[in-house]
């Protein structure tokens, strides 16, 4: 009885989430193991039912020895189930954390291919849930993170959705044994060295074999934090709207400064997760306070966190996304039929034109566009040239946005500093 109760519980969960999903295309991650295997079997019994269209992905991480085996064991379901199957190979780099990693490449693969009319079905279930909200407290994760997994998520603009995500392990064990649904273990899972993993096998069955109702009382706790997590929100949302200037891309310090410890903690903590789409744990907030905030007025601190940094500046924080070397040009020829980029900045025609400068440089060619390389002057009235830095600190431009600026050259003269919310121009041309 209890077997039948439980099938019923998952067919009924796919059913609700199918009914309330705006769209009926899914590509399905298969692992090959139970969970997986339940959520495939689910959804493919009820995709007449529901009209549904139906892809199946399956990423081998080659991390384990029977890692091919499982990608023909999956290809093999899916042919019986007459679905598309899709195999993806990921590599991963031993030297680093390979948890992050297999996350990432994980989820960067399955986007890449999704549809954008399609969604990205995971066989997470409540126990994952379990095992992600431990694993976050031992990092140090703000309300948001203790909420864990959401029913739906956005991951690189493509939809990721967990139907099974309020259904117990033990559920889905029990639809796997009725349906006799053939899976396959990983081995991997079975290493402690892995933080999940250790969760999973030492840490959760020691708390249910003690209390019993630990999957109904997490249930209520997530829940709790997540609504916590949305009051909060709108009241950081509130106060990060009065001190942040979305159009210089500045946060004011002494405003911020003016919030208790916790409130700036969450500030932060919110402006960083909406222009980089991170989120940020207790100890790295605590770092940006200390290193950053909490310094004389007169230091110029950095906290760099992946291709971001956040940098002060005569009392303002800066968010920058930093380009890496291999993505930076040092100089470019350019013969102005077009907008040229460089870097991250567009140097349009029609502004050249606007300040009076395109009919120099068009015929006095060669052009060339460079980085700022230091010592730079530039001509500002008839007879004396003037250092770009003076310039720079007189404006009060930051430090690392006078990086950011493209060096207009004719003849090794500078006949313009483009930036990406001032022109300096030359009156060589004049």
């Amino acid at each position: 009885m209890g077997i039948i109760k439980s099938e019923q519980k998952i067919i009924s969960a796919c059913k609700d989430f199918i009914s309330s999903s705006e769209i009926k295309s899914f590509l399905i991650a298969y692992s090959g193991g139970c969970d997986s295997s339940v959520l495939l079997h689910t959804m493919n019994l009820l995709k007449d039912k529901f009209q549904l269209n139906i892809r199946v992905a399956h990423i081998n991480h080659n991390l384990a020895k029977e890692s091919e085996a499982f990608a023909i064991h999956c290809k093999n379901i899916c042919h019986k189930y007459n679905l598309e199957f899709i195999n993806i190979d990921i590599y991963l780099d031993k030297s680093s954390n390979i948890e992050e990693q297999l996350r990432n490449k994980r989820y960067n693969a399955l986007t890449e291919i999704a549809y954008q009319n399609e969604y990205i079905l995971t066989g997470h279930h409540f126990d994952d849930q379990i095992e992600t909200f431990f694993l976050r407290l031992m990092r140090g994760s703000s309300n948001k993170g203790l909420s864990c997994m959401s029913l739906f998520n956005n991951i690189n603009n493509k939809i990721i959705a967990r139907p099974l995500l309020n259904i117990n392990k033990k559920d889905i064990e029990d639809y796997q044994k009725r349906n006799q649904l053939s899976f396959l273990n990983d081995t991997t899972n079975n290493s402690n060295k892995f933080d999940r993993n250790f969760i999973r096998n030492e840490i959760i069955p020691k708390l249910k074999s003690r209390w019993s109702s630990l999957n109904n009382v997490m249930k209520s706790n997530i829940e709790h934090q997540k609504i916590n997590s949305i009051i909060l929100d709108d009241i950081i949302i509130d106060k990060l709207n009065h001190i942040y200037d979305s159009g210089s891309k500045k946060l004011s310090l002494v405003k911020l400064k003016q919030e208790n410890n916790f409130i700036q903690s969450e500030i932060i903590h919110k402006w960083f997760s909406l222009e980089t789409n991170i989120l940020l744990n207790h100890y790295q907030i605590s770092e940006i306070l200390n290193t950053i905030i909490n310094t004389d007025k007169d230091s110029t601190p950095e906290f760099t966190f992946h291709s971001f940094s956040i940098r002060k500046y005569q009392g303002f924080l800066y968010l920058i996304n930093k380009l890496s070397n291999k993505d930076i040009h040092k100089s470019k020829k350019w013969d102005l039929s077009d907008d040229l980029k460089f870097n991250e900045l567009i140097i349009k025609i029609s502004k050249l034109k606007e300040l009076g400068i395109y009919d120099f440089l068009h015929i006095n060619q060669p052009v060339i566009v460079r980085r700022r390389e230091g010592g730079e002057k530039i001509l500002l009235n008839s007879k004396f040239h003037q250092k770009l830095k003076k310039i720079f600190q007189s404006k009060n431009i930051p430090i690392w946005e006078r990086d950011s600026y493209a060096f207009i050259f004719v003849k090794e003269e500078l006949i313009a500093a483009y930036g990406p919310n001032d022109i300096i121009i030359s009156n060589t041309n004049h």
